[in-house]
């Protein structure tokens, strides 16, 4: 994409990936003009488009093609000024480099005009995970590396990898809250209902489920329950601790 070059840039909203930004041209001396050609205005046409550059000259690197729109000039906004106008400013710049932003195709804008998200924009959390694959440091949480549901879902291998732990005091409580959750009394009794429905259900072949292997060396295989005993263990369990919470209230 011609103006995305970084994660800050895919993932601001409002970005547009059309625009170029801070593209530089360096010239010898100061009295050496920048070679750069600009088109005429015609008609209601607003803002200032390239026609070339000049052979020889600092404009001259490849970075400008025909009908680029110049934006901004050493930062001063010039999206609504003429060729004249552009080229005047240019010609007065002391500055070396000169610094253009540049729009090729896209809005021509500097920034949305209804003031919505930029349909270019792109997800903090989808672009970071692409990026991660070939990335060689990675910043995560702690929870990210320590907890193995998190490390599954987001696809996180440790093997022949430096894991890092900065501020490492902080590590007993993140694995403590991973290993722990907060349930309300409704959460238990939706639990106990749901439990109960899966407790009556038949035992058949399509209501089994094959547990995870017990960590026993050489046992490689995990055991195989029906689905209406696993849940009548858990539902026992569960009411036992609703039972427990109510009689510490009394």
């Amino acid at each position: 994409t011609y103006g995305a070059h970084d994660i800050e840039d895919l993932v601001s909203f409002g970005v547009d990936p059309y625009l170029q930004k801070n593209v530089a041209f360096y010239r010898e001396n100061s009295s050496q003009p920048f070679g750069l050609e600009l088109k005429v205005n015609e008609g209601r046409r607003r803002g200032c488009y390239v026609k070339g550059a000049k052979k020889g000259f600092p404009a001259d690197n490849g970075t400008l093609k025909e009908d680029d729109k110049i934006l901004r000039v050493n930062g001063s906004n010039v999206a609504h000024m003429n060729s004249q106008e552009v080229a005047e400013m240019i010609r007065d710049s002391s500055n070396n480099p000169l610094l253009l932003d540049i729009s090729r195709g896209g809005s021509g804008t500097l920034s949305s005009s209804d003031g919505r998200y930029s349909p270019h924009a792109a997800c903090p959390y989808y672009i970071s995970q692409a990026l991660a694959k070939d990335a060689e440091i990675v910043f995560a949480p702690y929870n990210y590396v320590l907890d193995p549901g998190i490390r599954d879902a987001l696809g996180i291998e440790l093997m022949n990898s430096v894991v890092i732990l900065d501020e490492a005091h902080n590590v007993e409580d993140t694995l403590r809250e991973a290993g722990s959750g907060k349930f309300g009394e409704f959460e238990l009794c939706e639990l106990v209902v749901m439990l109960n429905n899966y407790a009556l259900t038949e035992k058949s072949t399509g209501n089994m489920i094959e547990l995870e292997p017990s960590g026993v060396p050489g046992d490689a295989s995990g055991d195989v329950e029906y689905l209406c005993d696993l849940s009548h263990s858990l539902l026992i369990f569960i009411e036992k601790l609703i039972e427990d919470l109510r009689k510490s209230r009394t």
